[in-house]
């Protein structure tokens, strides 16, 4: 955990790319805000780069995960843009195959749900939607309307966390297993070998992560535009790197115990 709180910023230039990559993926959003809405051509091509550009910074993390069961110590270099393209590619495909079910369950029983799941697919980041679940239920707490919610969306909701917080380790543990096999897309679906792998890391280890990711993106909920910009410039790279590191140093760790 040390490490990997500690290795985004072993290099702040790469650290900044990554955050110009991020910033780039959501110029759609914000066009979308302060700009003409009549102007499709613009929105449609803003949304394509945006699109292509989150493959990449997802292929940007899928290398430090690989980096980093190489037992590498600084962040990859931005090169091979097409390798880094097809791995987020593939990283895409595997949040598609983990995530579907719950997409398909909130599109018939909970739609509120379904375009976050969507989102989380395309950004790869499921992490997102958890914290999102979680935090529209503390609103409910606090706002004293949890029971009504309950009452009307209680099973939905309990379906959806529950899913979220079981499958979220197991996607992370196969894109690992991904990366630790060549990135043949096929090692990402062996769910006997992943199974194992997740269990092994332990509850404790988990609860940790889950607590410290929620905690960071929670402080990421920024409305106005200027942190926006400032947050996906900075600490949403940041996040990303320190996922992939975690996800690479807790893989290796359960495999060197095996051995």
């Amino acid at each position: 955990m040390k490490d990997s709180l500690s290795y985004p910023l072993s290099d702040r230039k790469k650290l900044l790319m990554l955050g110009i990559l991020c910033l780039s993926s959501i110029l759609y959003n914000i066009f979308y805000l302060f700009g003409d809405m009549r102007n499709l051509p613009a929105l449609a091509a803003l949304w394509i780069m945006g699109f292509v550009v989150l493959l990449l910074v997802n292929g940007y993390g899928f290398r430090i995960i690989k980096s980093s069961l190489n037992g590498l110590n600084e962040l990859p270099n931005f090169n091979q843009w097409l390798e880094m393209l097809k791995n987020g590619a593939k990283i895409l495909i595997v949040g598609i195959v983990y995530l579907i079910p719950i997409m398909i369950f909130t599109l018939i029983f909970y739609e509120y749900f379904f375009i976050y799941t969507v989102s989380g697919i395309l950004g790869g980041t499921p992490l997102s939607i958890l914290a999102y679940i979680l935090e529209a239920i503390l609103t409910t707490i606090l706002h004293g309307t949890l029971f009504h919610v309950l009452a009307v969306k209680g099973f939905p909701l309990l379906v959806v966390l529950i899913y979220y917080v079981v499958i979220i380790p197991i996607y992370y543990v196969a894109i690992a297993n991904l990366a630790n096999n060549g990135g043949k897309l096929r090692t990402a679906f062996n769910l006997g070998e992943i199974l194992e792998k997740t269990i092994k890391i332990g509850f404790k280890k988990i609860s940790i992560f889950y607590l410290l990711i929620i905690l960071i993106i929670y402080w990421c909920e920024l409305t106005n535009i200027v942190y926006l910009i400032l947050a996906t410039l900075i600490v949403v790279p940041y996040l990303k790197i320190f996922i992939s590191r975690f996800v690479g140093l807790i893989y290796i760790d359960t495999i060197q115990k095996e051995i």
